[in-house]
């Protein structure tokens, strides 16, 4: 048998080469197919969302895979070539924070810029639309509004416990630093004397006022001049005076001051409903708006308006003032003939007080007794006769203005009142119905918080101390009422009493230890000044002595009065200042400047008791005048009264008086021009309400101060200081 070589000895054969026989892998066995290898996929990081989705093989192609193209599906990858999903994922979370973040910050940049066009003045309104039209970015505005209001707020901190120093001495005098002195233990005091930079030591107990003051909790109010705060109310910033008036198109201007307007004079001197003007202005109605109004108040507001330099000169053609009011006078001459509305009345009484302030109340008079016929004809004072409650609470409101004033006036003036009996409408509590009066709200410079200035309470008790006020004048003044027979002192007790019941009713904000804003004040010297020409009425003729005790009778009441008054009048300026337009205040600040002659003549006369010191009533006195020629900047009876006053006093004082103000001296044919002008029944310096004052009215003065004023003149000795009228 013949033997096989064994395997060891044969060369070992290797597999066929897949590259010598892929021409002929169609004739390969289904075994030699098994023994292939596998070709490798190639591995991608990431697939795209749409391979992803149908859970395909994505080859990851870019910009798209090559099975997408096939089937004609958008292919979008969600991460970078390089990046794995988890990094992708990681990058996105970190996009979306900072996205978050960006817009986080963009809304803060847009609410700013949406609360300065909602809060902001007009002018920087206007600015911010401006900056917004020319491209610039939003955030670059915003962030130029913000480090605005922390300059302003670097710039303002220092003055956020300003006032006034008083003038000549800047002592309060001591015969005011008392404990029977309500006006000391005021919050309105205590900030402005107890505060340690205060050089002012005080003579009184601390009270509850000063601990909140130690403890920084006085409200803005109490710490800054009322002139620093602006008042709120979105209306104004909507109105468009341009369509009530043919004078100026400007109306970012008339917004500005009809705003000062309602600041300033209205809150005293208020002649229509502020809430009701408003809304039929902004919305077109002519019920309680119309041409003549708007152009009337805005005549006064130019007085209020400290950036015209003309504002005093009523008479200059160019100025804004002179033609608000020729535009008013015409539309008045086209009104008074056709049928009575409660717009001409308004504008009636606001034309009154700008004559009045021109020193033509007798003119202005005559609108008065128009105003009133008219009011009578749409039956005013009837009380309620209409449905209508808006119409009603604009009557009603109206009527009580009128009231007030006119017969306030009346007893300024020595006359009998113009109204005997108040409206029949009566007025409602506050408490319950503040609509019907109108709330206003004031801001202070770093103060976001509108503060309330209790405007309700105000017109109320203002009102109430109004019918006493005709009470009196009735009494005192009206020929018919009076009986010549009785002595007209035998009714001054029960005045005072009235007097003392109403003051003992004010509510909390119109307390002495409360009051802070301007028509406060006033209200409280008005209530003081008229308990004075009471108590003066039964006592003797320049008798100033103090009582020896508080005993509650006439010479008590009428020195407490007196120190009342002139303290209130002091605190008013140290706080507020006399630069600002105020109508009212120009009486009150006679009232103090007579007061000083007074006193500065009693203490330097041996035979006269006096309670004051030559130095302290000089003081009283240089302040008044102060405040007259400062109030004369803006009006003309004050400034007219200021050359009276100026007439009163002796060189020494006007040389101290030149020193703190510029209005002192005039050209020698000023006194005559104005004796030819003015035409005023107002009476200076009345001792005794009872008696007829025919030789102090205010034109006669002005002419016998025009007379000294020629003879002066043609001396050659006169001073310049002494060219007064």
């Amino acid at each position: 048998m013949e033997q096989r070589p064994q395997q060891a000895s044969l060369r070992p054969l290797l597999p066929r080469s897949r590259d010598e026989n892929s021409h002929s892998s169609g004739d390969a066995s289904p075994s030699d197919r098994r023994a292939r290898p596998r070709k490798r996929r190639t591995v991608v990081a990431v697939a795209c969302e749409s391979c992803r989705r149908h859970k395909s093989k994505c080859d990851a192609v870019r910009p798209q895979c090559s099975l997408c193209v096939a089937r004609g599906r958008d292919c979008i990858y969600t991460a970078e070539p390089d990046e794995s999903r988890g990094s992708a994922l990681k990058r996105k979370y970190s996009e979306l924070e900072k996205n978050m973040q960006q817009l986080q910050q963009t809304h803060a940049s847009l609410q700013g810029l949406v609360d300065a066009l909602r809060f902001r003045d007009q002018g920087d309104v206007e600015a911010v639309l401006r900056r917004l039209r020319q491209g610039q970015d939003v955030e670059s505005i915003a962030r130029q509004i913000q480090t605005g209001d922390l300059l302003l707020q670097m710039r303002l901190s220092p003055e956020t416990r300003f006032r006034h120093v008083l003038p000549y001495r800047s002592q309060m005098p001591l015969q005011l630093l008392t404990a029977h002195n309500p006006y000391l233990n005021s919050s309105l005091y205590e900030a402005t004397f107890a505060s340690p930079e205060s050089d002012m030591s005080m003579s009184i107990p601390p009270s509850s006022s000063s601990s909140a003051l130690r403890r920084g909790e006085h409200r803005p109010q109490y710490l800054k001049p009322y002139v620093a705060a602006s008042i709120v109310d979105p209306r104004l910033d909507a109105v468009k005076p341009s369509a009530w008036t043919t004078v100026s198109s400007d109306d970012h201007l008339m917004r500005k001051l009809l705003s000062l307007y309602f600041s300033h004079e209205f809150l005293w001197l208020n002649c229509f409903h502020k809430d009701l003007f408003l809304e039929d202005m902004l919305s077109g109605s002519t019920r309680f708006c119309s041409s003549l109004l708007v152009n009337a108040v805005l005549t006064q507001a130019c007085s209020c308006c400290r950036t015209f330099s003309d504002r005093l000169e009523y008479w200059n053609p160019d100025s804004l003032g002179y033609r608000f009011f020729a535009e008013a006078r015409r539309l008045w001459e086209l009104e008074a003939g056709q049928k009575s509305s409660i717009t001409t009345v308004q504008a009636g009484m606001v034309i009154n007080i700008i004559y009045n302030m021109y020193s033509m109340d007798k003119i202005g008079m005559t609108y008065d007794v128009q105003a009133i016929a008219m009011a009578h004809d749409l039956k005013l004072f009837d009380g309620p006769t209409s449905k209508n409650r808006r119409k009603q609470r604009g009557y009603d409101f109206t009527a009580w203005s009128i009231f007030f004033w006119m017969n306030l006036q009346c007893y300024h003036f020595i006359r009998s009142p113009l109204f005997k009996v108040p409206p029949k409408a009566p007025l409602p509590d506050p408490d319950k119905d503040p609509e019907w009066y109108g709330e206003i709200w004031v801001k202070y410079p770093l103060n976001q918080t509108p503060i309330q200035m209790n405007f309700p309470h105000f017109f109320k008790a203002k009102c109430e101390l109004g019918v006493i006020v005709t009470q009196i004048a009735v009494d005192l003044f009206d020929a018919e009422e009076r009986d010549g027979t009785r002595d007209p002192r035998e009714s001054v007790a029960g005045y005072l009493e009235a007097l003392e019941s109403w003051s003992s009713s004010l509510p909390i904000s119109l307390n002495p230890t409360e009051i802070v804003f301007p028509f406060h004040l006033k209200l409280h010297l008005t209530y003081h000044n008229i308990v004075i020409n009471l108590c003066e009425v039964t006592t003797p003729d320049g008798d100033a002595k103090i009582p020896a005790q508080a005993d509650g009778g006439v010479r008590w009441k009428l020195h407490l009065s007196r120190i009342s008054f002139e303290t209130i009048v002091r605190l008013y300026y140290l706080r507020h200042g006399f630069e600002n337009a105020d109508a009212y205040m120009a009486h009150c600040l006679t009232v103090l400047a007579f007061m000083g002659v007074a006193q500065l003549a009693a203490s330097t006369t041996p035979s006269l008791p006096a309670p004051t010191s030559p130095e302290e009533a000089r003081s009283t006195l240089i302040l008044a005048a102060k405040g007259l020629g400062e109030q004369g900047q803006n009006y003309y009876l004050p400034f007219t009264l200021f050359h009276i006053v100026q007439g009163q006093m002796g060189s020494d004082d006007l040389n101290a008086l030149q020193s703190l103000t510029t209005a002192c001296n005039e050209d020698v044919g000023t006194p005559q021009i104005r004796a030819r002008h003015v035409q005023a029944q107002y009476p200076v310096n009345i001792v005794n309400m009872t008696d007829y004052p025919q030789n102090q009215r205010l034109g006669s003065l002005i002419k016998e101060y025009s007379e000294l004023a020629i003879v002066e003149a043609a001396s050659p000795s006169t001073s310049d200081l002494s060219n007064t009228p």
